[in-house]
């Protein structure tokens, strides 16, 4: 198992697709201070907290929308290129191969979490920083800082069960991506529809929470808030969605994947 997931490894960084997602990331962390500094955002402030405002700013949709193309280019692109036909012939089972890959995402997703952190801390320093020597936040900043990052990694794996659930089904990675993005734009736009229905439950607070933070980019946009405050109900909420998302849509993703008739 370990070969096969170095074997996929390496044939993920050999496509143009992986370093520009990667290359995108201190776009990202630059695009964000540029925000922050055109609002005149207090820079005393960000030169301690910008490693977690510039993920938190960019969490439900950049990030999304390149986890939304990774998934595309390692499902889609070889699912409908017949690339699979030539791992199918080794001695790996369908489901190891899956697991692979599934498992390479996560990897990726924690790469572009750490490239991203450090990014963010390294333009921060120049943006916001005016002292002369180089200063590191407080140790409840970095715990803090951690603990969103974390729950990021979460939502990530949640988000990545749907996308290779749409990659699976997609003709090809442009329509992969473009039903990602859907997704996630209609997550942020609907969101009032959530939570009126969400209201009716309000006696519920794990109910109302559940039905609110439903579609994860949203949950992504308002629910780690909640989570890193400390809402209980919030926290068995935000895990509940993941779960759901984890086991309806990496099952259907891989249903699809073992199947025998897997081109056409």
């Amino acid at each position: 198992m370990i070969t096969l997931l170095g074997s996929e490894w390496e044939r993920l960084w050999a496509k143009r697709w992986t370093w520009l997602l990667i290359l995108a990331v201190p776009g990202l962390a630059y695009l964000s201070a540029s925000y922050f500094e055109s609002i005149q955002a207090n820079s005393e402030l960000l030169s301690d907290t910008f490693v977690l405002a510039g993920l938190r700013n960019n969490l439900y949709f950049p990030v999304n929308i390149i986890l939304s193309a990774l998934v595309a280019t390692v499902f889609t692109e070889e699912y409908r290129g017949g690339q699979l036909r030539y791992v199918f012939l080794r001695h790996y089972t369908r489901r190891q191969i899956f697991i692979s890959k599934m498992l390479l995402i996560y990897i990726f997703i924690m790469l572009m979490l750490v490239c991203f952190s450090i990014s963010l801390y390294i333009t921060g320093l120049f943006m916001f920083s005016h002292n002369e020597s180089m200063s590191m936040p407080s140790l409840e900043t970095i715990g803090y800082t951690f603990e969103y990052y974390a729950w990021a990694f979460v939502s990530l794996i949640g988000v990545t069960s749907l996308f290779s659930f749409f990659a699976m089904y997609s003709k090809n990675v442009t329509y992969a991506m473009g039903v990602g993005m859907l997704y996630i734009l209609t997550s942020l736009l609907i969101d009032g529809l959530f939570i009126r229905i969400a209201a009716i439950f309000d006696s519920i607070p794990f109910l109302q929470l559940s039905i609110t933070f439903s579609m994860i980019p949203f949950l992504q946009h308002t629910g780690l808030n909640e989570v890193i405050a400390g809402n209980i109900q919030a926290i068995f909420a935000v895990l509940f969605i993941v779960l759901m998302h984890f086991i309806v849509f990496t099952w259907g993703a891989y249903r699809r994947f073992v199947q025998n008739d897997y081109l056409y």
